[in-house]
């Protein structure tokens, strides 16, 4: 049975609409949880909680430190939940701090909350899944739908940063 880690760390695709304003939610099991394959075995954690637009290199540092932490050996994938407006240059960091790591890493967000049924959280937790499960290649990714479009996954590396007004890459 596959074994996939889910470091939550904010952004939209951790954040709850309320009262017209989209905002971090307290976490006690992230909600991207509930698109879980059936019969797939997965842990979370939460190093922080942040929109993206307030990450920082000490950010990317402590969450570099947190993966290379778990027990990568077991695990046949790590996703992070991350918001869209810095999700490039954390991959970036990502990337050469944690060059070598023996399981792919996927970077995921939202361009809506998961209550609004047209954001692409769902798509994107679920593609980065299957890409990783079924390629097997370690490094960093990103896994994105624009609006429109199938979903995609960048190379962290090479992904340029998000349209700050139609959240696309």
């Amino acid at each position: 049975m596959s074994q996939i880690h889910l470091v939550a760390t904010g952004g939209t695709v951790g954040s709850s609409l309320r009262n017209g304003t989209v905002g971090l939610q307290t976490v006690v099991r992230p909600a991207i949880m509930d698109f879980l394959p059936e019969g797939m075995e997965s842990t979370w954690s939460q190093p922080f909680s942040i929109l993206s637009e307030d990450s920082t290199s000490q950010h990317w540092s402590e969450l570099a430190r947190h993966i290379a932490q778990l027990p990568l050996r077991d695990l046949d994938a790590v996703l992070v939940s991350h918001g869209s407006d810095t999700l490039a240059w954390t991959g970036a960091a990502l990337s050469f701090v944690l060059r070598g790591i023996p399981v792919p890493v996927i970077l995921f967000g939202a361009d809506k909350p998961l209550e609004d049924e047209t954001s692409n959280g769902p798509d994107n937790f679920r593609s980065g899944i299957s890409f990783a499960l079924s390629e097997k290649i370690p490094g960093i990714f990103a896994s994105w739908r624009n609006q429109g479009e199938a979903s995609t996954i960048h190379l962290a590396t090479r992904i340029l940063s998000a349209d700050p007004h139609l959240d696309k890459f």
